[in-house]
């Protein structure tokens, strides 16, 4: 099965680093190597920046585009995003979410294998963290996945079964759990320059991990299974007695403008258009993703949809968010292009690229290539905090909450990075707060449904960045509740997709054990759907 490489391919990966930048070198081969006498040092780095990859650019795009913020630039191709806009979803859609988080996961999990007497427990610690970051996506997107037989190794068991998605989560909060309980080991190895994340701060980590069993309890928000509702309750007491994350989680293995596997992803991904040659390129930005029709109406405050947003207020991250001022949207589906002007593409706060011109741009070009990544922003913290404090899970101000999140949106896009400091956004962070209170949609005193207005705003701080949330919060709450694609076969699609099927390579190397799931399977709420959509 496909599963054979979650082993042997990144067993294989660099387990020795002369500087940073070595890092990113996750393809090479070492063929002396051999996993089980590589130390979980020379794992993790590896393991940190291949997993962000697959995060960064296939599921942010997926989530940006299924929740409407991205629409697909009819101007330069054509019919772009139709098998998402459609709802034709394909065994062949988005299926390295799958395989690349199977083979991220791995190097993980040679961590936690290795044999040692307690030495290790800080890298086990981070690697159960991550282990449990990544394979809740892959349930929250599949349901059953392969678990407990995953991570056996080819020669003892190639084609792993299937672990029911509500076992799964139980794993994963346990990993949480022992990741705790590594922390207290004083005796432990401390984590060097090969942590890309917190840098061995083990503070940090513990906080991270608590804000991933806050996600992970929100997720099963509506739930009414008697054992899952216990499993949660039992987490969110652990979880409202830690403290969670209190800035941007970011990744940086050292990307760098040497080559294209040493980019930052989001400069590789969605800023190119030339390959190789970006000195002579005067558009900073991938051509394909540009705003949708929707998001354009709503950044630009004239959005009109009854009992969902109304709003008059422009929001001034607009131009962050798109390369524009005014930003021109296309309607998904329709294939129809602005008839004056091209479609705002992606904007710095995305790609990394700070001008429209081709002057200096080697130096804008160096900082979009060696900007972090961010695994996951203070807005999204503060915004899980919101709305666990809404639903009376944790203590805290719900509005207060929501108002900060929306103030670390706002800091996120007027964040230095290189020698590049952006201006200011005019109006600030409190100003749009104060003129938008009163919308319905986006404003707190004008939505009566709080849970609305914390996911919508939600949205508009995570799509492109991390543009999966908010597509997970839609498949759970109905919020954001954005419009579908023009040209959704509204007869049997008249939702998002409640899951993706399973790629082609599980069948064609494991198809004894994976389970056969059909595209009408994805729009209706039924034994294939993850549990936490099925309550």
């Amino acid at each position: 099965m496909k599963n054979k490489i979650y082993v042997l391919l990144f067993a294989l990966s660099p387990v020795i680093f002369s500087s940073c930048t070595d890092y990113l070198d996750v393809n090479e081969s070492t063929n002396s190597a051999h996993t089980e006498r590589v130390e979980p040092p020379g794992f993790l780095a590896s393991a940190l920046a291949t997993t962000f990859r697959t995060q960064a650019v296939s599921m942010n795009e997926y989530g940006s585009v299924m929740t409407n913020a991205w629409g697909g630039n009819a101007s330069y191709y054509t019919n772009p995003y139709q098998t998402e806009f459609r709802g034709d979803l394909k065994t062949t859609t988005r299926q390295a979410i799958w395989n690349d988080i199977y083979v991220g996961v791995a190097n993980f999990q040679n961590m936690i294998n290795f044999p040692s007497n307690g030495e290790y427990d800080n890298h086990v610690a981070i690697a159960k963290i991550m282990k449990t970051y990544y394979l809740a996506y892959l349930v929250d997107l599949y349901g059953n996945i392969p678990y407990s037989k995953a991570f056996l190794g080819a020669t003892v068991n190639a084609t792993p079964s299937f672990d029911k998605d509500t076992e799964v989560y139980k794993g994963l909060f346990k990993n949480l759990d022992e990741a705790n309980l590594l922390f207290a080991n004083a005796n432990a190895k401390a984590v060097g320059s090969e942590d890309i994340v917190f840098k061995g701060d083990m503070d940090k980590w513990a906080a991270f991990a608590n804000t991933i069993r806050l996600r992970m309890c929100l997720r099963m928000s509506e739930v009414t299974d008697p054992a899952m509702v216990s499993l949660r309750t039992a987490n969110l007491a652990i979880a409202a007695s830690r403290p969670f994350v209190s800035a941007d989680v970011t990744i940086n293995p050292g990307y760098n403008n040497s080559t294209e596997a040493q980019y930052n992803p989001f400069a590789l991904n969605f800023s190119r258009i030339v390959s190789g040659n970006i000195v002579k390129e005067n558009v900073y930005s991938s051509r394909l993703p540009c705003a949708s029709g929707y998001v354009a109406k709503v950044l630009n405050g004239t959005v009109n949809q009854p009992g969902v947003i109304v709003s008059s207020v422009v929001d001034p991250r607009r131009s962050r968010m798109f390369r524009a001022t005014t930003i021109i949207g296309i309607d998904q589906g329709t294939g129809f292009a602005p008839t004056s002007t091209n479609p705002s593409l992606l904007g710095s706060g995305v790609t990394g690229f700070n001008s429209t011109i081709a002057a200096d741009n080697e130096s804008k070009f160096k900082n979009a290539t060696s900007r972090d990544g961010f695994i996951m922003t203070l807005a999204e913290s503060l915004f899980l905090q919101a709305e666990a404090a809404q639903r009376g899970y944790i203590s805290g101000i719900p509005q207060t909450l929501f108002n900060s999140a929306i103030a670390a949106s706002f800091n996120f896009y007027q964040k230095p990075y290189g020698n590049y400091t952006p201006l200011a956004i005019v109006p600030n962070a409190a100003a749009y707060t104060t003129s938008v209170d009163g919308m319905l949609g986006l404003g707190w005193t004008g939505t009566a449904n709080k849970l609305q207005v914390i996911l919508t705003q939600k949205w508009l701080a995570l799509f492109g960045i991390h543009g999966i949330e908010p597509f997970l919060d839609k498949v759970r709450t109905g919020f954001p509740n954005n419009p579908l694609a023009t040209g959704a076969n509204a007869s049997v699609h008249s939702t998002s997709p409640r899951r993706l099927l399973y790629p082609s390579t599980e069948y064609s190397a494991n198809g004894a054990n994976t389970p056969v799931v059909s595209l009408e399977d994805l729009f209706s709420v039924n034994a294939y759907t993850p549990f936490w959509v099925r309550n």
